[in-house]
């Protein structure tokens, strides 16, 4: 079974994907960390496909889920700043 994990860069994604692969399960990462690395956990990448993606990007996303053959999705990707929410409301609201 493949799980996609959106916002897999951060320390919930992270800690979800390292469960996940502990069950044997095939995980994808999905985020919008252009060095495609998974920077708090280095014992889980080369074990995970990354895809880089933003969230705004629905058929973007779409495509990953095809592609990768995702059977379910944990969303975990969000934007989180007080500034933000004061700036781009509407930005954070799609995204979260």
């Amino acid at each position: 079974m493949s799980v996609m994990i959106t916002g897999i860069n951060g320390m919930t994604g992270l800690h979800t994907a390292k469960l996940l692969l502990e069950e044997g399960l095939e995980v994808v990462g999905y985020d919008n960390n252009r060095n495609g690395e998974l920077t708090f956990y280095p014992e889980v990448d080369g074990k995970i496909r990354f895809v880089w993606g933003d969230m705004v990007h629905f058929g973007h996303l779409l495509q990953a889920i095809e592609e990768n053959g995702v059977d379910h999705i944990i969303h975990l990707a969000a934007l989180r700043n007080e500034v933000l929410y004061k700036t781009i409301p509407t930005e954070l609201l799609r995204v979260n």
